[in-house]
């Protein structure tokens, strides 16, 4: 669990800055339609170059993290899951056996041979 907080966080933050750099880009672009400076349109596509490189980076480093996260969490939910339910059977065998020891008769295929 500590895992996914510090990776939401470092996701949030990168959101965070991705955004800033779109809306410096935004910015630029309104400066550039109102002013017809081409140093501010190389600016602006140089910001969009780099939120596009950070959400790619981003990317490539969660998308390994959460497949190694689900290849942990997955097997021991299974496990875990199994064992609920041999608990389950197990009482729930525990249960017809004494009803049947309480009525008095077994049923042929629940019994046992002893030699």
């Amino acid at each position: 669990m500590l895992v996914v907080k510090v990776l939401e966080k470092k996701i949030a933050l990168s959101v965070i800055v991705a955004m800033l750099i779109v809306k410096i880009a935004m910015v630029l672009v309104r400066l550039i339609v109102a002013t017809n400076m081409i140093a501010l349109v190389q600016i602006a596509m140089a910001l969009v170059r780099l939120a596009v490189q950070i959400a790619m980076v981003l990317t490539r480093l969660i998308v390994p993290i959460v497949m190694v996260v689900a290849r942990l969490i997955v097997p021991i939910v299974m496990v875990v899951a199994n064992e609920i339910v041999s608990i389950v059977m197990v009482q729930e065998g525990n249960k017809c056996f004494e009803l049947f020891a309480a009525i008095g008769s077994f049923p042929s295929s629940t019994m046992v041979m002893h030699t």
